[in-house]
């Protein structure tokens, strides 16, 4: 290379097309924008336009110990549990942390919630708006 010229760097190795694996069914009429998933991979979080929060389990005897599951089958195991406001407008971030759920809304609050598995359910109990 030139003096005062950056090295030529290699082109990067193209990526691997992806395709849908599984596909989770969403039911509401508004885009989710922020998804987390339980350190347990039985539990999903989401949250969205409408300024919910979404809850989705997974079967654990149907997921044989835990993991998300990859197939069209396994998309089955899933279901909604409940949903419930975040209470500031839209949902745009989401974050887990043990049992400590954390969402960022679009009136600039985080609300943090606390995370609770009962029967196989996941549950969400408010803690605190900052």
């Amino acid at each position: 290379h030139t003096r005062g010229s950056a090295p030529h760097d290699p082109a990067p190795p193209p990526l691997p097309e992806l395709s849908q694996v599984a596909l989770l069914e969403n039911p509401l009429d508004r885009p989710l924008q922020a998804i987390v998933v339980t350190d347990c991979g039985t539990g999903l979080v989401a949250g969205g336009l409408d300024g919910h929060l979404h809850l989705w389990s997974r079967r654990e005897a149907a997921s044989g110990g835990g993991g998300l599951g990859t197939t069209l089958q396994s998309a089955k195991q899933w279901s909604r549990q409940s949903s419930q406001p975040a209470g500031g407008g839209e949902v745009n971030s989401v974050a887990l942390l043990g049992s400590t759920l954390a969402c960022g809304c679009e009136d600039g609050s985080v609300a943090l919630f606390r995370l609770h598995k009962d029967a196989g359910v996941f549950l969400l109990y408010s803690l605190l708006r900052l």
